[in-house]
């Protein structure tokens, strides 16, 4: 996938991985293949919110389509694409994604300015009352079952195609960051590169990083619904987020979502570090894609640990 926002500037073309999450400015989309990484996503719109816990409900679609929804105002200026023509409307209803190792839905959500206006008009959006009372910016949910089962740890990476060119003051800001972050994750790793040799990137396990995650076994009728906060059994998590090991399966119907309060993709901003003001993405980042994607371990990326 890739999330082009229009609103700053740009102009330069950049490659993107199959599948990643590429959260941008004004570019345009090449593809290339790295490693061994989730693929080849297919995605089509779900017919409607009422059939999203049908995971398999795409299976057998040979051809991926284009979604035409309307753009909700507040994010008219942000683009989701997936391969070089298919836009994907966020803030809408969940997607269909079909890859060479798993299938299922995503759905992406955006906390938009209405989030904060108490009229009626915003209170009957789902979306803003998703996000009403929580300090996140963005939450990312996903639901499916695996084709196969990964030979390694499953890692969510943020990743930069581009060298990173920072001052002084810049690179202050981004270690003041970095530590932050590798406080309240554990298990996070990072690498900042100067070179067109090796991306910069910054990993986090699934299992400790993923806000929630379930796994609901064949019969069980209670599978999430996305677009709703997703429940998971306290102790269970709190197992997960010290380390314990997800027993992978292709039985399952695995659910699970990220979200964060540091980073605004409408605003284009970092905030919320304890004792830095909010500042653009492109002080750190220059004016470059923010590829999403997930990996297994041993695809070249144990060594560029920070």
């Amino acid at each position: 996938l890739a999330i082009e926002n229009m609103f700053g500037g740009g102009g330069n073309n950049y490659s993107r991985w199959k599948s990643s999450l590429s959260c941008r400015r004004k570019t345009s989309i090449e593809d290339s293949v790295i490693g061994n990484e989730w693929k080849d996503a297919q995605v089509v719109q779900s017919p409607s919110n009422s059939e999203e816990t049908d995971v398999n409900s795409s299976i057998g679609d040979d051809e991926p389509s284009i979604i035409s929804m309307q753009q909700p105002h507040h994010l008219e200026d942000l683009y989701v694409m997936v391969g070089p023509q298919e836009r994907v409307y966020p803030n809408n209803v969940a997607v269909d994604v079909d890859t060479e190792l798993f299938t299922g839905k995503m759905l992406l959500m955006f906390r938009t300015p209405d989030v904060d206006d108490d009229d009626k008009q915003a209170s009957n959006n789902p979306i803003a009352t998703f996000f009403k009372g929580k300090q996140r910016r963005f939450e990312f949910q996903w639901q499916f079952k695996l084709k196969q089962v990964p030979k390694g740890e499953v890692c969510f990476c943020a990743e930069l195609g581009e060298p990173i060119e920072m001052g002084i003051i810049q690179r202050a800001l981004t270690s003041t960051a970095l530590r932050f972050v590798k406080k309240m994750n554990p298990g996070f790793s990072y690498y900042l590169s100067e070179s067109y040799d090796r991306p910069s990137y910054l990993s986090f396990p699934v299992g400790t990083s993923m806000d929630r995650f379930t796994a609901t076994k064949p019969g069980q009728s209670n599978i999430p619904e996305l677009g709703k906060d997703i429940v998971e059994n306290k102790e269970s998590m709190q197992q997960r987020k010290k380390g314990k090991k997800i027993e992978w399966n292709v039985d399952d119907v695995y659910t699970m979502s990220f979200s964060s309060m540091y980073l605004d993709f409408i605003e284009w901003k970092l905030m919320n570090f304890p004792g830095l003001k909010p500042f653009s993405v492109n002080t750190v980042a220059g004016i470059q894609p923010i590829k999403l994607t997930l990996y297994t371990h041993g695809m070249g990326w144990d060594d560029l640990v920070g």
